[in-house]
């Protein structure tokens, strides 16, 4: 199979394609979107659903917080929606209750955060891309084009931060950015709030929830497994925008958390798969902690020391534990 472009025919994972394409249409996409205080946010995202080409089959909103039933239902009249209320926050909680509320008529499955906005043909293009797809494939992200390309460099590679290609996961368990792509391409993993699943695979494989206010690489922990099974891929013809609008109450407090429980999640990840390595994540780490360090230092800015430190109390954590790769699961109990 050439890179560049979604599969068919022999598959990478070498299934064969004995069966007719693939037909799906808009009716057959289920849209599950997490979303917790932002009603701002989920009147662009359902704004940019309404525009779209292609209709999907129905829009699940499950929300947290605050209530935006009446934001949400206000557009029943142009998008098959509905709203639920999760009464504890947390996007894998909540996106795993939208997966309670699927049924047999919408085999593809769109995850979304609420702060993406696609492009009009975005549904359209993103089907195109499952009617050409081979029999293996279980996902196919979007494209996000606000974001900078995965631009490899040589401090990246020494470090395992990154290789030479985007949507990789390397020994360190980092992964490479799969945004602003080119062309199609075949990937390792895919992000969490842009990407379209068979739903037969995502109930295959469940994600269990993780009790953190900060679910980094939740999105990792879930594809990666699925990619050594099925075929994953980007479709970069199905573009989105990433309106991000995180901000932190107290930033000091916040990068620290953020550092620490990105390596705290990133040795578990690495203890959950023994074809990474737990020296490449170390190297990696601390070329981190470094880079963090220099930044702060050239800039002035002093959340990089912050983050510094984060990561360096969540790697002095672990050597002090020092569980077994296969007990990393207790590092997690630290994150609540």
């Amino acid at each position: 199979m050439q890179r560049g472009k979604i599969a068919t025919g022999i598959d990478s994972k070498g299934v064969g394609n004995r069966k007719m394409p693939n037909r799906y249409s808009g009716k057959d996409i289920a849209i599950l979107v997490p979303t917790k205080d932002r009603p701002d946010n989920m009147k662009k995202l359902l704004d940019s659903f309404a525009q779209q080409t292609v209709q999907c089959g129905r829009i699940i909103v499950v929300a947290s917080g605050m209530n935006i039933e009446e934001v949400v239902m206000g557009y029943v009249d142009r998008l098959k929606v509905s709203y639920h209320c999760c009464p504890l926050p947390g996007q894998i909680r909540q996106r795993n209750m939208g997966i309670g509320l699927l049924d047999d008529s919408t085999p593809l499955v769109g995850f979304f955060d609420d702060d993406i906005v696609l492009e009009h043909d975005a549904v359209e293009r993103m089907l195109e891309s499952w009617n050409q797809t081979g029999p293996n494939t279980a996902g196919i992200a979007c494209n996000i084009t606000n974001a900078p390309a995965w631009s490899p460099n040589l401090l990246k590679i020494i470090f395992g931060i990154g290789g030479m290609n985007p949507g990789k996961i390397m020994k360190s368990g980092r992964a490479t950015s799969l945004c602003n792509v080119s062309s199609d391409i075949q990937t390792d993993w895919l992000p969490g709030g842009v990407t379209f699943w068979r739903q037969d695979v995502i109930k295959e494989f469940h994600h269990k929830e993780i009790d953190t206010r900060r679910a980094i690489m939740e999105d990792v922990y879930f594809s990666y497994p699925i990619g050594k099974k099925y075929d994953l891929f980007v479709c970069h013809q199905s573009r989105v925008r990433h309106e991000h609008t995180f901000v932190p109450s107290n930033k000091s407090t916040e990068y620290t958390f953020y550092g620490f429980v990105e390596t705290v999640m990133g040795i578990h990840f690495v203890g959950r798969h023994r074809e990474l390595s737990f020296l490449w994540f170390i190297w990696m780490t601390l070329g981190f902690i470094a880079s963090d360090l220099m930044k702060g230092i050239l800039s002035g800015d002093k959340q990089m020391f912050y983050r510094a430190k984060g990561r360096t109390q969540g790697l002095l954590l672990w050597l002090k534990m020092h569980p077994a790769r296969e007990n990393t699961s207790e590092l997690l109990k630290t994150l609540n």
